[in-house]
């Protein structure tokens, strides 16, 4: 190596030197002068961004309403932006078949009660007697019933068919003389003739007797149910209703009861009425259309105070934000609107947008009802440091 190179070498080494030694004693003066910035900690804590999301305004309470039962549409008592009160009629189907079934509902209930009345008021003096004297006519028809069995009328249908029996024997003799089947003419004869006679009048004899046998004990039978009856009226009059026969008649009163609820209930789903006070703002119905049972056919809002429900905050905005956290609500359909609400709930589950990302719904209510807002309308929510 020549000498010519080391003294390169030598003179770059020395500018070096000489520059790191200015670079420190420029730093050394400026600290000495305050003009020196401090070094940034990287420790420091950065400025936390404000809590934001966009959300809709809604009623504090809203009902999709609908019939329980289907029906032509008989009349449509209030229109789109009605007020209603809690149990107002709006809408009303046909009823003509249903309060008929109530009205026979109801008098089924009626006669069941009356029944059971009855039998538990105590009869009275005359009420015993006049049992005492159906029971008397009973047993009297009776008798006579069991009497009229072996009286004259039924001798007279057995003599009768006695004769009658006789007659065929004494012809069967006198056909069977002359030769009976055996002889080829006997069909001709006087005899066979008089055996053909008998006979018919033996048939006739037997079904009168057979007829008077039955009637008589039919009617004896009916006698004797007439007198069992007329003999537990009486009993009835005299020590009231057996406790077995009152819990009977307590049960149709109880059926029946059921039955004029079941008719009431049928009623009442052929009205569509208000199940809270509130804002009728939809309403799909004309009189004399068809309805089915469970469509929904208007919907009610009380709109006395509004909700906010944010739709794209996400986890770490949800994670920041607490129940009664003030909040700021900048309605975009007016130029200059902005509200204040207080966070009423966050959901403890997370949503998934149409773009993939989850969101967490956090509902507010306004602390006042601006006339100018609607349901449905867009904000932009900022919430507030508590």
């Amino acid at each position: 190596m020549t000498g010519r190179i080391w003294l390169l070498i030598g003179m770059v080494f020395v500018l070096l030197i000489g520059g790191l030694w200015w670079i420190g004693t420029t730093r050394s003066a400026g600290s000495l002068n305050g003009n020196a910035k401090a070094p940034v900690s990287t420790l420091a804590s950065p400025v936390e961004s404000v809590v934001s999301a966009k959300g809709s305004i809604a009623p504090t309470q809203f009902a999709r309403l609908a019939f329980s039962a289907s029906g032509t549409v008989m009349q449509v008592q209030m229109k789109e932006g009605d007020k209603v009160k809690a149990g107002d009629i709006i809408a009303q189907l046909d009823t003509g078949d249903l309060r008929l079934h109530v009205q026979i509902a109801q008098d089924a209930l009626d006669i069941a009660a009356a029944m059971l009345a009855q039998a538990k008021t105590p009869a009275t003096t005359e009420e015993i007697a006049a049992a005492e004297a159906q029971l008397r006519n009973a047993q009297a028809n009776y008798d006579k019933a069991r009497n009229g069995a072996s009286g004259p009328e039924l001798q007279i249908a057995l003599a009768t068919l006695t004769k009658a029996q006789a007659a065929v024997a004494q012809a069967q003799t006198a056909y069977d003389r002359v030769g009976g089947a055996s002889n080829p003419q006997s069909g001709m004869l006087p005899q066979a003739l008089a055996l053909h006679q008998a006979t018919q009048d033996l048939q006739i004899a037997k079904a009168n007797y057979e007829l008077k046998v039955k009637a008589d004990a039919a009617a004896l039978a009916a006698a004797e149910a007439a007198q069992h009856t007329a003999q537990a009226i009486l009993d009835q009059k005299k020590t009231g209703a057996r406790p077995a026969d009152l819990a009977v008649l307590e049960a149709h009163v109880k059926q029946a009861k059921t039955a004029l609820t079941q008719a009431q209930a049928a009623l009442a789903k052929a009205s569509l009425t208000a199940p809270f006070d509130g804002q009728i703002t939809q309403l799909n119905l004309r009189a004399g259309e068809t309805v089915a049972a469970g469509a929904v056919v208007a919907t009610l809002a009380d709109v006395s105070r509004w909700r906010v429900e944010t739709s794209d905050l996400d986890e770490w905005g949800a994670a920041r934000v607490k129940l009664g956290q003030p909040a700021k609500v900048i309605v975009n359909a007016f130029a200059n609107k902005t509200l204040t609400g207080k966070v009423t709930n966050i959901a403890a589950q997370s949503v998934t947008l149409a773009t993939g990302d989850i969101a967490y719904v956090v509902t507010l209510l306004l602390d006042q009802n601006d006339p100018d807002v609607r349901w449905g309308m867009s904000v932009k929510v900022e919430f507030q440091k508590p």
